[in-house]
């Protein structure tokens, strides 16, 4: 994406040795730094418009997004945000702070006091430690550079749609079985967290807000019957647990794992079963709410 190369060289019993090669100075492919036109926007995807000019930081913007359900008008001056905001109407703004040598919280007020414009969310991002100042002129959302991707779709969810992303934590020591996951909740908007040993899954449920747990019975650091114990004793508010196991489960077991949602054979997931059982969880979560 910057224009650098990684290289791989490997000798048989000797090892192998990689390296990265990036410019020191980013210079975009010709035609990226052409003006955004109205026939580039898709009818069917969410615009957001984003006020940046580091060419950088705006192609980071651009990736996280393009498999989403947002589309990027990039906009690299506040004149050119203003218009960009006035002609398309977005459903969010991402506002750098410093550009140029100018700040944008002129930009900010004028669109939260202007009132056609006032209810398009504004999700500040900056290297300065501007938050408190963002909040005070009415910026829905502050985040530092770098912006991590998850966090970022997370929010435009947020502020756009009303909603949060399902958040789904695997502790699994099977790396492929973790990849099928992943691909089995590709689109289902659902963000999945990882974790290879029970005590990483513990520290990830310590810190994050989860939906859900899927928990694999056979870890190497301890038994999966431990994980769910030790997630009752220390969770505020246990999330529901799947038992995901390619162990048979005698009826002993199952009265150990009665704090489980469900149990679900790997065999299951791995021919697609895991969505109808997430869909099923959503409409229970729904039903009791």
């Amino acid at each position: 994406m910057l224009g650098g190369k990684i290289e791989v060289e490997s000798r048989l019993g000797k090892g192998a040795a990689f390296s990265i090669t990036l410019p020191r100075v980013y210079r975009p492919p010709a035609g990226k730094e052409d003006a955004f036109t109205a026939d580039q926007l898709e009818p069917d995807r969410i615009t957001v418009v984003a006020l940046e000019d580091n060419s950088v930081d705006l192609a980071v913007f651009q990736t996280i997004l393009k498999s989403s359900d947002y589309q990027l008008v990039p906009a690299r001056s506040i004149a050119e945000a203003k218009r960009a905001v006035m002609r398309y109407h977005p459903r969010a703004v991402l506002l750098d702070v410093m550009i140029g040598e100018d700040f944008s919280w002129d930009l900010l007020t004028e669109l939260k006091q202007t009132q056609e414009l006032a209810g398009i969310p504004i999700v500040v991002v900056s290297t300065l430690e501007d938050a408190a100042k963002a909040k005070a002129l009415r910026a829905d959302e502050f985040a530092s550079k770098p912006i991590d991707r998850d966090w970022l779709l997370d929010t435009l969810d947020r502020v756009t749609k009303g909603v949060m992303r399902k958040r789904v934590l695997v502790i699994d020591d099977d790396e492929i079985f973790r990849y099928v996951i992943r691909q089995e909740l590709a689109g289902e908007n659902v963000h999945v967290l990882e974790a290879a040993t029970g005590s990483q899954g513990l520290e990830r449920a310590g810190q994050e807000r989860l939906d859900l747990v899927l928990l694999d019975l056979n870890l190497p650091d301890m038994s999966g019957y431990d994980v769910l114990s030790r997630l009752e004793i220390t969770g505020d508010q246990l999330p529901p647990v799947f038992i995901v196991s390619g162990m048979k489960v005698g009826v002993a077991e199952r009265l150990r794992l009665k704090r489980a949602v469900a149990i679900v054979p790997k065999s299951e997931v791995s021919k697609g079963r895991l969505r109808s059982v997430i869909s099923e969880l959503a409409d229970r979560a729904g039903a009791a709410r």
